[in-house]
């Protein structure tokens, strides 16, 4: 079971199912670094679920290294069943 936020999250990934990225967007227009934080914890979710890999390209948020990501087949799976329910 996924939490709430990483759910989001992965709704997402799936409506740019091709693209990766790192979605800040989830947080709004104003955000703080524990906000990232919390980000980083529900992509990390998302990973270990299978949901979501690492791409291995990075990109720098208020100077920290944040990795980019994209769905998973078992991700736009999840997500469909999601929409469905």
């Amino acid at each position: 079971m996924i939490s709430d936020f990483a759910r989001q999250l992965l709704q997402g990934h799936a409506e740019r199912p091709n693209d990766l990225f790192y979605g800040v967007d989830v947080l709004g227009s104003f955000f703080r670094d524990v906000d990232l934080e919390r980000l980083d914890s529900a992509y990390k979710e998302l990973a270990n679920a299978g949901l979501l890999d690492s791409s291995g390209a990075v990109v720098t948020f208020f100077g920290s290294p944040k990795s980019l990501y994209r769905l998973t087949d078992s991700g736009a799976k999840e997500a469909a069943r999601e929409n469905a329910a």
